[in-house]
């Protein structure tokens, strides 16, 4: 009898619902940027992190490397551990180089200097020194078309392990 019931109701509403497939990270169709900002809203940061990722690996455009810079940043700046902060901060500036690379369109461009000064600001402010043997300088002041000055190294006394 359920299951007349079912069949009526499946009949009178036109037909079966739709069926929406489960995101996953592993997609090269999905939609993870929209993904990486839902998952943000709700709280999942690792969860963001991981669409950023994938959608930089899937569609390694200007805007989705340097979305991925910006959560990498993110990361940086909340944790405690001077390594751990280092680390992040790394695999920020080299998300946001690779955007410098591949930016294209003006507002590529825009997005990139704009979130390129973040970047730089924050390691700045916590005197994070550059990856050694990075190919790309980082400076707020390039994003806004002053020269460029060198980013200051860390101290001794700011050196992991040190």
């Amino acid at each position: 009898r359920a299951v007349l019931c079912f069949l009526a109701l499946l009949t009178s509403s036109g037909g079966l619902p739709a069926v929406t497939s489960a995101y996953s990270f592993d997609d090269p169709g999905g939609d993870h940027t929209n993904e990486a900002i839902r998952l943000d809203g709700a709280g999942d940061t690792m969860g963001s992190l991981r669409a950023f990722q994938a959608a930089a690996r899937f569609a390694p455009t200007a805007n989705s490397w340097t979305n991925l810079a910006v959560c990498l940043q993110r990361f940086a700046q909340k944790v405690p551990d001077r390594e751990q902060k280092t680390k992040w901060y790394h695999k920020a500036h080299n998300a946001i180089s690779k955007a410098g690379r591949v930016a294209v369109t003006d507002n590529e461009w825009a997005h990139y200097k704009e979130n390129l000064a973040a970047v730089a600001t924050s390691m700045r402010a916590e005197n994070v020194a550059e990856p050694e043997g990075a190919e790309r300088k980082l400076d707020p002041l390039e994003a806004i078309g002053l020269p460029a000055k060198p980013l200051r190294q860390a101290s001794a006394f700011s050196k992991p392990g040190g």
